[in-house]
């Protein structure tokens, strides 16, 4: 709510950027979202412009009424194909053959450039190589929502308590 406050005593023509606010907005508590429908009200009265920036966006319907939402295509597998291009260059290796770069972008599709980078990255160092594998199985992590990874990392870890296992 302190960021409400900030905002509202910003000065007139004030650009805000919400990082990730996202979160708040998906289940929102009735506190927060009563003080953020005040605060869009008072920035288009002032002249202030707030920008949510994240990956997802859930909003109640007479909030999508006050605000303009802007959606970003993800990466074409051309530009997937330079993300690999660099990772493989600042790293002296060289890029994969045709067929296992196509399977590979197929695996990236549904990522974020900066999700690929992440995911192609992780499979380097885990395997050696764009293992398909491991990039498959992190694009089904991305897909579930927050509330199901945490509760399978939940089990996980009571599992592997029940059974004398410490997980890093």
């Amino acid at each position: 709510i302190e960021v409400f406050d900030g905002i509202i005593a910003a000065p007139e023509k004030t650009l805000v950027l919400l990082n990730d606010y996202h979160h708040f907005l998906d289940q929102p508590n009735p506190v927060i979202y009563r003080k953020f429908k005040e605060v869009l009200w008072h920035a288009k009265a002032s002249q202030k412009c707030i920008i949510l920036l994240g990956p997802t966006i859930k909003l109640p319907p007479d909030l999508e009424k006050l605000i303009v939402l802007l959606d970003f295509e993800l990466p074409t597998k051309d530009e997937l194909t330079s993300v690999i291009d660099t990772l493989c260059k600042s790293n002296d290796r060289p890029m994969p053959d045709e067929q296992t770069l196509g399977k590979v972008l197929d695996a990236l599709t549904g990522l974020t450039t900066t999700e690929a980078e992440d995911a192609l990255a992780l499979t380097v160092i885990e395997s050696g190589s764009f293992d398909t594998k491991i990039i498959r199985k992190l694009v089904a992590l991305r897909k579930k929502d927050e509330d199901t990874r945490r509760e399978e990392a939940t089990l996980l870890d009571l599992y592997a308590s029940a059974i004398g296992l410490d997980l890093i």
